[in-house]
């Protein structure tokens, strides 16, 4: 004979208490993963946008030196 627990905790209100809290902390965990998993989510997309946003901004910098390079190289001007 197997023992089943939601049948033996409905027969009395403590057990019942007990089952609501089963199933309460079962949905709480469910929840809080899938929370996680959200935020992970987010979390990897925020992620992605700054290394982008940071390598383009260093590329923007290294085209600018270079442009700026060549018109001392052209002209013969200094920096002050």
């Amino acid at each position: 004979m197997a023992f089943q627990l939601a049948p033996f905790l409905a027969r009395s209100v403590p057990g019942v208490g007990v089952l609501g809290g089963i199933v309460g902390g079962a949905a709480a965990l469910a929840a809080t993963a899938f929370s996680a998993f959200a935020a992970g989510l987010v979390g990897g997309g925020l992620v992605v946008s700054l290394a982008t946003a940071f390598t383009a901004a260093v590329a923007e910098k290294y085209v600018w030196d270079r442009g700026m390079d060549c018109l001392q190289e052209k002209y013969g001007e200094t920096e002050v």
